[in-house]
């Protein structure tokens, strides 16, 4: 509340409410999968919800979906436990290249499908020259490696666009 008196915003805004016309927002009940099943066949990860969570359906669209993330990674940026929203329509991560002058960066929060390990959220880079991504962990015991793209490699589900998680 107090921001909003600082920058003079609507707290209805904020909630949800279309000011305007007057119109509460619509909360919309979501799925959220797991991100470690993997199909027995093809070892590729596989959708199995394990909750439904109730948000604003302005913060959904049909290249969204929900996660959790398993593991500990990308902590403390993101903790274990932690809602993740993916964007299916965001499918390529920033190329990595020696001329970058933010090299040194890690990568953008990524969703990937890896095999025999199903869906795994790490800090990726594409690289261009080998046609593979690097991923990367806040977490020093976790090392940084490299993935082919493609049919036998891993495969880009999405970018992370939201995380919701205990402060």
């Amino acid at each position: 509340m107090r921001h909003c008196r600082e920058y003079g915003i609507d707290p209805r805004i904020i909630l949800g409410e279309d000011v305007l016309s007057h119109t509460p927002a619509r909360i919309v009940m979501m799925p959220v999968f797991a991100m470690d099943v993997v199909h027995p066949r093809t070892g590729r990860w596989g959708l199995r919800e394990i909750e439904r969570i109730a948000l604003l359906s302005r913060l959904l669209g049909p290249t969204r979906f929900l996660t959790r993330m398993e593991g500990r990674a990308l902590e403390p940026r993101i903790r274990h436990g932690a809602y993740l929203m993916v964007d299916t329509a965001q499918d390529l991560p920033p190329a990595k290249s020696p001329d970058d002058a933010s090299a040194d960066e890690a990568g953008v929060p990524f969703a990937l499908d890896i095999p025999g390990e199903g869906l795994v959220v790490r800090l990726t880079r594409y690289i261009d020259g080998r046609d593979s991504f690097e991923l990367a962990a806040l977490d020093r015991a976790v090392p940084t490696f490299v993935v082919p793209r493609g049919e036998d490699g891993c495969r880009i589900v999405g970018r992370v666009v939201w995380v919701a998680q205990e402060l």
